[in-house]
Formats: structure tokens, sequence, C-alpha cells
């Protein structure tokens, strides 16, 4: 529900596959986190949850 709701939100102003994208899913991700009880920090969510470091995580993001 939570990854429709970020797809319909960055496809309606026409996001581009990476950038906005990129951050919007990591938010995504952390709060389905944060609504399981959990306190990992980002770089836990992301070494767990992706085939890729916080840093290249981060370069998708500000790209």
């Amino acid at each position: 529900m939570l990854n429709a709701a970020a797809d319909d939100v960055t496809d309606w102003f026409g996001a581009e596959d990476t950038g906005t994208r990129d951050a919007v899913n990591l938010i995504v991700n952390v709060v389905a986190e944060r609504l399981k009880g959990s306190a990992k920090e980002i770089n836990e969510i992301i070494e767990e949850g992706y085939d890729a470091t916080p840093d290249e995580v981060y370069d998708w993001c500000r790209s």
C-alpha cells in the first residue's frame, strides 16, 4: 500500500526513475520499518533491504 501510494505521487508529477523516486522509495521503506516498531538506523535498513551500499543509495537519491 505504501509503495503504491509513493508510485502514485511520483507518477503524478512525472518523477524520473532515479533521484526523487529513489528518495521517496527510501522514505517508504523507513516508514514501513517504523510501523513495525523498529528503531533501525537508515543505513541498517538499506543494508538489509537493498542490493546496494548506503553510499550508493545516497547517490541515487541525490541524482
